[in-house]
Protein backbone atom coordinates (compact mmCIF):
# COMPACT_ATOMS: atom_id res chain seq x y z
CA UNK A 1 0.00 0.00 0.00
CA UNK A 2 2.52 2.30 0.57
CA UNK A 3 4.35 1.62 -2.58
CA UNK A 4 1.37 2.07 -4.27
CA UNK A 5 0.59 5.64 -2.67
CA UNK A 6 4.22 6.85 -3.50
CA UNK A 7 3.72 5.77 -6.53
CA UNK A 8 0.40 7.92 -6.83
CA UNK A 9 1.95 11.01 -5.93
CA UNK A 10 4.84 10.86 -8.06
CA UNK A 11 3.15 10.55 -11.17
CA UNK A 12 0.58 13.28 -10.18
CA UNK A 13 3.93 15.69 -9.21
CA UNK A 14 4.78 14.42 -12.78
CA UNK A 15 1.55 14.75 -14.55
CA UNK A 16 0.97 18.49 -12.73
CA UNK A 17 4.30 19.28 -13.43
CA UNK A 18 5.61 20.89 -9.71
CA UNK A 19 8.96 20.13 -10.62
CA UNK A 20 9.12 20.63 -14.60
CA UNK A 21 6.73 20.92 -17.57
CA UNK A 22 3.05 19.93 -17.21
CA UNK A 23 2.48 16.77 -18.97
CA UNK A 24 -0.02 15.69 -21.62
CA UNK A 25 -1.36 12.71 -21.65
CA UNK A 26 -1.31 11.05 -25.50
CA UNK A 27 -5.06 11.69 -26.78
CA UNK A 28 -7.40 14.28 -28.13
CA UNK A 29 -7.84 15.58 -24.61
CA UNK A 30 -6.81 18.78 -23.26
CA UNK A 31 -4.12 19.98 -20.88
CA UNK A 32 -6.36 20.30 -18.21
CA UNK A 33 -7.14 16.43 -18.04
CA UNK A 34 -3.79 15.66 -17.25
CA UNK A 35 -3.56 17.90 -14.64
CA UNK A 36 -6.70 16.79 -13.08
CA UNK A 37 -5.77 13.24 -12.95
CA UNK A 38 -2.25 14.42 -11.64
CA UNK A 39 -4.09 16.04 -8.99
CA UNK A 40 -6.05 13.26 -8.59
CA UNK A 41 -3.34 10.99 -8.33
CA UNK A 42 -1.71 12.78 -5.47
CA UNK A 43 -4.77 13.09 -3.19
CA UNK A 44 -5.45 9.58 -3.60
CA UNK A 45 -2.08 8.64 -3.00
CA UNK A 46 -1.88 11.31 0.16
CA UNK A 47 -5.15 9.11 1.55
CA UNK A 48 -3.43 5.67 1.20
CA UNK A 49 -0.59 7.44 3.01
CA UNK A 50 -2.97 8.45 5.49
CA UNK A 51 -4.06 4.62 5.98
CA UNK A 52 -1.04 3.61 6.29
CA UNK A 53 0.22 5.93 9.05
CA UNK A 54 -3.28 4.67 10.92
CA UNK A 55 -2.33 1.03 10.62
CA UNK A 56 1.14 1.77 12.91
CA UNK A 57 -0.99 3.97 15.08
CA UNK A 58 -0.59 3.18 18.57
CA UNK A 59 -4.02 4.41 20.00
CA UNK A 60 -7.38 2.51 19.80
CA UNK A 61 -9.77 3.84 16.89
CA UNK A 62 -13.35 2.02 17.48
CA UNK A 63 -14.47 1.08 21.19
CA UNK A 64 -17.79 -0.43 20.48
CA UNK A 65 -18.96 -1.27 24.50
CA UNK A 66 -21.75 -1.03 26.51
CA UNK A 67 -21.65 2.23 27.10
CA UNK A 68 -21.95 3.11 22.95
CA UNK A 69 -19.71 3.44 20.17
CA UNK A 70 -16.84 5.38 20.32
CA UNK A 71 -14.95 6.06 17.03
CA UNK A 72 -11.57 8.77 17.46
CA UNK A 73 -11.90 9.39 13.94
CA UNK A 74 -15.07 10.59 14.03
CA UNK A 75 -15.12 13.10 17.62
CA UNK A 76 -13.15 12.06 20.99
CA UNK A 77 -17.22 11.20 22.43
CA UNK A 78 -19.15 8.26 23.00
CA UNK A 79 -22.40 7.98 21.42
CA UNK A 80 -24.48 6.55 23.77
CA UNK A 81 -27.02 3.82 22.88
CA UNK A 82 -29.98 5.89 23.49
CA UNK A 83 -28.72 8.64 20.84
CA UNK A 84 -28.39 5.53 18.09
CA UNK A 85 -32.27 4.62 16.72
CA UNK A 86 -30.59 2.53 13.89
CA UNK A 87 -27.76 0.92 12.22
CA UNK A 88 -27.52 -0.45 8.91
CA UNK A 89 -24.90 -1.22 6.46
CA UNK A 90 -23.61 0.24 3.24
CA UNK A 91 -21.16 -2.07 0.38
CA UNK A 92 -19.14 -0.44 -2.10
CA UNK A 93 -18.58 -3.31 -4.50
CA UNK A 94 -15.60 -5.06 -5.51
CA UNK A 95 -13.62 -3.17 -2.51
CA UNK A 96 -13.20 -6.62 -0.44
CA UNK A 97 -13.73 -6.61 3.49
CA UNK A 98 -12.55 -2.68 3.45
CA UNK A 99 -15.62 -2.01 1.07
CA UNK A 100 -18.45 -2.48 3.96
CA UNK A 101 -19.23 0.18 5.90
CA UNK A 102 -21.13 0.26 9.19
CA UNK A 103 -23.54 3.44 9.02
CA UNK A 104 -25.21 5.02 12.38
CA UNK A 105 -28.53 6.92 12.31
CA UNK A 106 -28.72 9.29 15.19
CA UNK A 107 -31.68 10.59 16.77
CA UNK A 108 -29.19 13.61 17.51
CA UNK A 109 -27.16 13.90 14.90
CA UNK A 110 -25.92 17.37 16.01
CA UNK A 111 -25.09 16.76 19.25
CA UNK A 112 -22.09 14.85 17.68
CA UNK A 113 -20.48 16.75 15.09
CA UNK A 114 -17.63 15.03 13.01
CA UNK A 115 -14.46 16.62 13.13
CA UNK A 116 -11.81 16.82 10.27
CA UNK A 117 -12.23 15.44 6.80
CA UNK A 118 -14.95 12.67 8.24
CA UNK A 119 -16.64 16.24 9.61
CA UNK A 120 -16.65 17.95 6.17
CA UNK A 121 -17.62 14.61 4.09
CA UNK A 122 -20.61 13.90 6.27
CA UNK A 123 -23.41 15.70 4.24
CA UNK A 124 -22.45 14.01 1.05
CA UNK A 125 -22.13 10.68 3.00
CA UNK A 126 -25.44 11.05 3.87
CA UNK A 127 -26.72 11.56 0.40
CA UNK A 128 -24.73 8.49 -0.95
CA UNK A 129 -26.20 6.34 1.86
CA UNK A 130 -28.40 7.44 4.66
CA UNK A 131 -27.13 7.81 8.34
CA UNK A 132 -25.07 9.64 9.76
CA UNK A 133 -22.29 8.53 10.51
CA UNK A 134 -20.42 5.76 8.34
CA UNK A 135 -17.68 3.78 9.83
CA UNK A 136 -15.24 2.23 7.86
CA UNK A 137 -12.56 -0.31 8.57
CA UNK A 138 -9.43 0.39 7.07
CA UNK A 139 -6.51 0.36 9.21
CA UNK A 140 -8.07 -1.44 11.62
CA UNK A 141 -7.75 -5.31 12.39
CA UNK A 142 -11.35 -6.15 12.57
CA UNK A 143 -14.11 -5.90 9.85
CA UNK A 144 -17.65 -4.55 9.55
CA UNK A 145 -19.29 -8.23 10.57
CA UNK A 146 -17.33 -7.88 13.73
CA UNK A 147 -18.46 -4.69 14.56
CA UNK A 148 -21.67 -5.33 13.84
CA UNK A 149 -21.67 -8.43 16.32
CA UNK A 150 -20.30 -6.13 18.76
CA UNK A 151 -23.24 -3.92 17.79
CA UNK A 152 -25.85 -6.75 18.11
CA UNK A 153 -24.78 -7.93 21.54
CA UNK A 154 -24.20 -4.30 23.68
CA UNK A 155 -27.27 -2.53 22.02
CA UNK A 156 -30.07 -5.46 22.68
CA UNK A 157 -30.81 -3.71 26.13
CA UNK A 158 -30.76 -0.43 24.53
CA UNK A 159 -33.37 -1.39 21.80
CA UNK A 160 -31.55 -0.10 18.69
CA UNK A 161 -32.59 -1.65 15.68
CA UNK A 162 -29.83 -3.36 13.31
Amino acid sequence: MLAGSAALVALGVWLVGLFGVPQHIPSEDPLWYSAAIGWLSIVMGAFGWLNVVRIFEPREQLRIDQNGIKWVRWSSRTIPWSEIVHVSTNQIPRIGRWGKFVVLHLRNPQKFPGRGLLGLLSGPNRAFAGGHIHLDFVATNRSADEALAAIAYFSKASGVRG
